[in-house]
């Protein structure tokens, strides 16, 4: 996990540990499952988000969900912003 996300991410994963919202899949649950089902275990010793963790993410999402007003706000300085960039390059263009 290291060679992928950086040594920071030992860091995150014990903080995320210790909150009780990620844990280490230890067994397989899937014998214990009704015949049908759909259910597919992760392999033994990944990391797996716990219905704590779960639920944080979805907070999370929820909060930092923007409202349809912000997101046109949010569009509309982009389009300002890159309009005065290109005014700008065309200003440099003419000048040189």
């Amino acid at each position: 996990m290291e060679q992928r996300f950086g040594k920071e991410s030992r860091e995150s994963v014990k903080f995320l540990m210790e909150n009780g919202l990620v844990k280490i899949h230890e067994r397989n649950i899937k014998p214990f499952m009704p015949s049908g089902s759909d259910y597919v275990d992760p392999p033994v010793g990944n990391i797996i988000a716990t219905d704590l963790g779960k639920v944080e993410i979805k907070r999370w999402n929820t909060k930092c969900a923007l409202s349809q007003k912000e997101r046109w706000k949010e569009r509309f300085i982009g389009a300002l912003a890159t309009l005065a960039i290109w005014a700008l390059q065309e200003l440099a263009k003419f000048l040189l």
